[in-house]
């Protein structure tokens, strides 16, 4: 995804984001697009997590 706020901007409806860990940059867009006052869409993050025990 080179351009998040491009990919990302004109979808509506509920968007599924999966292992939206591997792509950092695209959150300070998201926090854009869901701060809009129409608010087209809603966006679910998914991700994974390494949790170490030793």
């Amino acid at each position: 995804m080179e351009n998040p706020m491009t990919a990302l901007q004109g979808l509506r409806g509920l968007v599924v984001i999966d292992e939206a860990q591997r792509q950092p940059g695209m959150f300070p867009v998201l926090r854009v697009l869901a701060d809009r006052a129409e608010q087209p869409a809603t966006f679910l993050i998914l991700g994974s997590a390494y949790l170490k025990i030793s």
